[in-house]
């Protein structure tokens, strides 16, 4: 799984798909990683006067671009369904997308491609909402945070967050989000409970990481799942969040459940697993 040799960038042409470029490249270099560029061209045109065969090869050829192993490939039909049948068809490793979003209204903002490929796709996906500070559009790689629900799925996700942090020699750090409970007898201390469920959750973690052979710093928080997860991550400089994204409704799957809100409010380049 990792790491990833065959990268599919699905573009739009769009100004955040412009700004996800760097990202996409530097994967792509970092990896030895084969990139694809598709572009899904509905059945229909808005723009009829424009090209988008002429517009696709004009956008692989970049600069950025310069030295990958790349080819630039167009389909019609349902952007969404295109993008997920060419993923598994492929075999893709990592499939990379912005999530349409800017500014300080970007949380509420969610392309519904974007959305649909997160639902639908078997594998990682890599998605950045990306704000309008000229240092977000390049790279770093100096903390990765992971975020687990301790489910029996904790091990992929945090198996990849490892690999990514070796790969890039970067610190990795662990979150885990505890529920905010109200006390069910007045004989049973609020602040007594929160603590045993945090130790709970630590010992959890620490089988986690000695089976899976990682040293990650660990914190607890309590609360909304994607609000304390974004605040780990802003309280981490973290440059990349991984989660486990598959659907589970019972509480041990509560970060799953809440993939899409953290997705949405997260400070930094996002990868679902």
């Amino acid at each position: 799984m990792f790491p990833p040799k065959r990268i599919l960038f699905p573009v739009d042409f769009s100004e955040p798909c412009d700004a996800l470029i760097p990202m996409a490249s530097e994967f792509a270099l970092r990896n030895a990683a084969h990139l694809t560029l598709l572009h899904v061209a509905p059945p229909w045109s808005a723009e009829p006067h424009k090209d988008p065969g002429v517009q696709l090869a004009e956008f692989a050829k970049r600069s950025q671009f310069d030295g990958i192993d790349m080819d630039a490939l167009m389909v019609t039909g349902d952007p969404a369904s295109e993008i997920i049948k060419f993923a598994h068809e492929e075999k893709t490793d990592l499939i990379m997308m912005p999530t349409h979003g800017y500014g300080p209204f970007r949380q509420f903002l969610f392309g519904s491609v974007t959305m649909k490929v997160l639902h639908d796709a078997w594998c990682p996906v890599l998605t950045d909402a990306h704000t309008e500070e000229p240092a977000h559009l390049k790279p770093e790689f100096q903390t990765i945070l992971c975020a687990v629900d301790l489910s029996d799925k904790s091990h992929v996700p945090l198996r990849w967050a490892a690999q990514f942090a070796d790969n890039t020699g970067a610190k990795l750090r662990i979150v885990h989000v505890i529920p905010s409970v109200t006390p069910m007898g007045a004989e049973y201390n609020y602040f007594d409970l929160q603590q045993e469920m945090a130790d709970a959750a630590r010992l959890q973690i620490d089988l986690l990481q000695c089976s899976e052979g990682t040293h990650g710093c660990v914190e607890i928080l309590s609360g909304d799942v994607a609000s304390a997860v974004r605040c780990a991550a802003k309280s981490a400089g973290a440059n990349f969040l991984v989660i486990g994204r598959s659907m589970d409704g019972t509480l041990m799957g509560r970060l799953r459940t809440h993939a899409y809100p953290i997705i949405r409010r997260s400070p930094c380049s996002v990868i679902s697993i």
